[in-house]
């Protein structure tokens, strides 16, 4: 993907094609991470939801 960056100086602009894919990477990291831990949690307490409620004892 060649895609120009126009009115950047050449330090500029290489220092923004360096770092864009680190960038990039932590920033899907860190919405990942954010849905796991949402995932997480959602299942904990649906887990505490059943067994407080009693229902767990049917399953055993």
């Amino acid at each position: 993907m060649n895609v120009q960056l126009p009115n950047l100086s050449t330090p500029t602009r290489e220092t923004l094609e360096k770092y864009i894919p680190v960038l990039l990477a932590i920033g899907v990291a860190w919405l990942l991470a954010r849905g796991l831990k949402k995932v997480f949690w959602t299942a904990f307490g649906m887990y505490w939801a059943i067994h407080a409620s009693g229902m767990s004892h049917f399953w055993r």
